[in-house]
């Protein structure tokens, strides 16, 4: 599992402050992957901060993408091996909303 790390004007200062969604994949394969901000945890050092409030979309700063060798909460990532690794990414995009269908 990846993660996308997420700062906002609040935390941007506090290294270990972020907050944090997964996702997943396929070795040699494209895949269009959406995580909806809803998604996103407010974590520290890698555990969630329960109550913490949620993620204010309009006040993000940066993004950073990562592959961990811990999900959430210190479980381990199945996924995460010692060595390089190679996540190529095309294009990112942060959409606040969507057009009604």
């Amino acid at each position: 599992m990846h993660q996308v790390n997420l700062k906002t004007e609040f935390n941007e200062s506090m290294p270990e402050y972020t907050f944090q969604a997964g996702f997943n994949t396929v070795a040699g394969e494209w895949a269009t992957v959406d995580i909806p901000f809803s998604s996103f945890i407010a974590v520290k050092m890698g555990n969630e901060l329960r109550g913490a409030p949620p993620l204010d979309a309009s006040t993000v700063r940066s993004l950073g993408l990562v592959l961990s060798r811990f999900e959430f909460n210190g479980l381990p990532n199945a996924a995460a091996a010692e060595g390089p690794f190679r996540l190529e990414v095309q294009q990112v995009c942060a959409i606040l909303s969507r057009a009604p269908s």
